[in-house]
C-alpha cells in the first residue's frame, strides 16, 4: 500500500508541475506570451516584435579605433522607442580588439519603420561614415 501513495504522489508531483511550467500542454490553458529581449545582428532579416516587446540590435564595434555608432535615422517616435546603448567589451584580453554595442528598443505600436545606423568617428564632421546598416523593423 505504501508502493502505491508514493507512486501516487510523485505522478501528482509531476503533473503540478507539468501544469504549473507547461500550460500550453493542458488542454483549454491559456497560452500566455512573454517573449524575453531579443537580440538582432543580420540587417539582411527584418525584425519581427510585437507591441510592448523589446528587442536589441548587437553590433560589432572598436572604440579603441575612435569608432562609434550612431542612430542616423530614428525609428518613428510613435511606433518605437530607443531605450538605451552600452558597449560590452570582448571576453579576451587583447589590446584593442573589438567588442559589442548593444542597441534596445522598444515596441510601441503596430506597424513598420526603419532603424539606420553609421559607424564613424563622431568629431569627424565631414566625413562620410565607414559602415552603414539599415534594420527593418515589423511590429505586429
Amino acid at each position: 500500500m505504501k508502493l502505491k501513495t508514493a507512486i501516487f504522489i510523485a505522478i501528482f508531483t509531476v503533473m503540478v508541475i507539468l501544469i504549473t511550467v507547461s500550460p500550453g500542454l493542458c488542454a483549454g490553458a491559456k497560452k500566455t506570451v512573454s517573449k524575453e529581449n531579443t537580440m538582432y545582428t543580420d540587417p539582411e532579416k527584418t525584425i519581427q516584435c510585437r507591441v510592448n516587446e523589446t528587442f536589441s540590435i548587437v553590433l560589432d564595434s572598436n572604440p579603441t579605433t575612435g569608432y562609434q555608432w550612431r542612430l542616423a535615422h530614428s525609428a518613428d517616435g510613435k511606433l518605437l522607442k530607443f531605450i538605451n546603448s552600452k558597449y560590452m567589451q570582448p571576453k579576451i584580453e587583447l589590446a584593442g580588439a573589438g567588442g559589442k554595442e548593444i542597441w534596445s528598443f522598444k515596441a510601441f505600436s503596430i506597424g513598420q519603420t526603419t532603424i539606420v545606423f553609421e559607424y564613424m568617428r563622431p568629431w569627424e564632421k565631414d566625413k562620410e561614415p565607414v559602415k552603414s546598416m539599415t534594420f527593418v523593423v515589423n511590429i505586429q
